[in-house]
Parts: C-alpha cells; sequence; structure tokens
C-alpha cells in the first residue's frame, strides 16, 4: 500500500519529503505531469494503476491575486473540483484522503486558533474556492 503525495513541487509536498522516512511506507510523489488533475479519465488510470492508502492532497491553485481575474477558471478546477474529485474517489475505494486548508478560507478576526468545526468566512475568491473545495470533499 501507498502514500499518494500531490503538488509533487510545491511548499507542502516539498516538507513532506524532508519527513518522509517517518511515514514507513511508499511515497508516490504526483505532479502535473504525473497526474493531470483537470483530466478525469487520466486520474482514474492513475489510481487504477497503483494501491494506496492514503492520499494527501498538496496540490492547490496558490496565485491569489490571479484568482480573482484571469486564473479564475484554474482556482475553480484545481482547487474546488480536484479535493472533490479525489474524496469521491478515495471514499468509493476506502482509501484515506487528507486535504490541506489556507489560513485565506478564515477572515481572521477570531481570537483563538480555528477549528475543523468553526464557521469559514472567506476573505477572497482564492479562500472562497479552498472552502468550497474542503466542503466538498467532506461531503463526498
Amino acid at each position: 500500500m501507498s502514500l499518494l503525495i500531490t503538488g509533487a513541487y510545491g511548499m507542502l509536498a516539498s516538507e513532506i519529503k524532508k519527513n518522509e522516512s517517518l511515514f514507513h511506507t511508499e511515497i508516490l510523489y504526483a505532479d502535473r505531469d504525473t497526474l493531470d488533475i483537470t483530466d478525469k479519465s487520466q486520474i482514474i488510470a492513475f489510481f487504477n494503476t497503483h494501491k494506496l492508502s492514503c492520499i494527501i492532497n498538496c496540490a492547490a491553485y496558490t496565485n491569489v491575486d490571479e484568482a480573482e481575474d484571469n486564473g479564475k477558471q484554474l482556482n475553480l478546477n484545481i482547487n474546488v473540483r480536484w479535493p472533490y474529485l479525489l474524496a469521491k474517489y478515495a471514499y468509493q475505494q476506502w482509501i484515506d484522503f487528507i486535504t490541506i486548508s489556507t489560513d485565506y478560507v478564515f477572515d481572521g478576526t477570531q481570537e483563538m486558533g480555528y477549528t475543523v468545526n468553526d464557521n469559514t468566512n472567506p476573505i477572497n475568491s482564492y479562500g472562497l474556492a479552498k472552502a468550497l473545495g474542503e466542503k466538498l470533499a467532506r461531503d463526498a
């Protein structure tokens, strides 16, 4: 059984790579060339090829400013559609699924730290897409 890390060249996946010996399992890293997250047939083919025990979704469209304009569609595809598709597949195959949030889903007005049960109040399009992706992943 393998652990899949998406967003292989991003900041989060890079931190996991630094500590991968802690996982005691085979880790597969997928980048956009290995696994096109906008191509459902490629996703299915990839998952049919690999036996996974857990997916950690580190892939994200993180250009916060562009997400408001020119990058709006990419923001939606990567931060909303992708976590939903991954979570749906993971659920169907009994695979654990983790997706990483961002502080942009909260408005920052709460004095204490946030928990998964707190209400979100996204501050921009990027935060809204991340919050929606998380909700859809939970619903899947």
